[in-house]
Formats: C-alpha cells, sequence, structure tokens
C-alpha cells in the first residue's frame, strides 16, 4: 500500500495504524511515513507514545523523519523521544530529528530544545496569515493528548487532522515521551 501513492492506500494505512496486529501497526506506519501527509505526523506522534510495541514506536519514529513534518508540537514530541529510557527509542528520536530539521546538535536533548525555542521564537515574530486561534485550550491540540498506561494491543488512535501549527499555545509543555508504557517485545 505505501508504495501506490494513492489517497485510497493512505486511508487504509491511517486504519492499520490501528490494526490488533503489531506487524501490521509496524508496516503500516512505515509505508505511511513514506506516503503520507504532513498532518499524518499527528497519527504518527501518537503511535510513538502510546504504542505497547517497541517496533510499532520505532517504525512511527522513522515514519515521522519521512514525513518531515516542521509541525513545532511533532519536534517537541521527537526531543522528549530522546530522553526515553529505550536506547532504540532514543536513537530513532534523534535520526527523525536529524532528518526533520537537517541539522546535527548532538545526542543530547538539551541543545535540540534550544533549537526548538528559537524556532518558536521566529514563528512568533512572524506575522500569521492564519485565523485567529480557537479557544479549545493547548492541551488538547498536543498530538499525544492521553500518554497515560495503555496496556491494550492496539492502541485507539484518531486520524483527526492536526490542528494549524501556528495556532499552537507556543509556552505549552511537549508531552513526556518518557511517561508512556514500557515497550513490549515481539
Amino acid at each position: 500500500l505505501g508504495e501506490l501513492r494513492r489517497p485510497i492506500a493512505r486511508e487504509a494505512l491511517i486504519k492499520a495504524v490501528s490494526d490488533p496486529e503489531g506487524l501490521v501497526r509496524t508496516q503500516a506506519c512505515r509505508a505511511l511515513g513514506k506516503v503520507g501527509r504532513p498532518e499524518d505526523a499527528t497519527i504518527l506522534s501518537r503511535v510513538m507514545i502510546v504504542d505497547t510495541l517497541e517496533d510499532c514506536r520505532i517504525a512511527a519514529i522513522e515514519g515521522l523523519g519521512e514525513l518531515k513534518s516542521q509541525d513545532l508540537r511533532i519536534l517537541e514530541v521527537l526531543v522528549a523521544g530522546m530522553e526515553n529510557d529505550d536506547p532504540a527509542i532514543r536513537l530513532a528520536s534523534l535520526e527523525s530529528l536529524r532528518a526533520i530539521t537537517r541539522e546535527d546538535l548532538g545526542v543530547e536533548p538539551g541543545p535540540w530544545r534550544k533549537h526548538l525555542q528559537k524556532l518558536v521564537a521566529s514563528k512568533s515574530n512572524t506575522p500569521s496569515t492564519a485565523p485567529a486561534a480557537s479557544t479549545t485550550p493547548a492541551a488538547s491540540t498536543t498530538p499525544a493528548a492521553s500518554t497515560t498506561s495503555n496496556t491494550s494491543k492496539s492502541p485507539a488512535i484518531s486520524s483527526a487532522p492536526p490542528a494549524d501549527a501556528s495556532t499552537t499555545s507556543v509556552g505549552s509543555t511537549p508531552p513526556a515521551a518518557t511517561s508512556a508504557p514500557a515497550p513490549g517485545r515481539r
């Protein structure tokens, strides 16, 4: 499906990201990274945080790197992934950040956070042509609204597109990838 590059294939991949079978979810995340749209980064970031299988989480992170979404919320999730207890999650997050930003700021999250703060500041200094920010609280617009323990094999993944990044509260705290459940192994 990932090779078809057709809207129907993308829709099938979005559904497959929530499949009960881990291998299907893993392949769907990888394929969605190749054929998806930037707004699909929100779906992959949720998988990165809530899926119980390490392979699925890593595939979602790799998919984020392929999508190259410039959404600051996605970059914040990846920086948080650099602090995960799992070294494979940390490495995949770092590689995706490097692919998206075309920067190499080292393996520590501190310089990446500073870089994101600069990006946020530059975006807030740029006049926006987007409509006025909604009255929805910022927490509900984060890509990973729920980081609570999820013990089911197939997390409930919303396919709702993300809100425009220019309407996101720039002072909001990024979701903590380290609070996600420990990844399971197949």
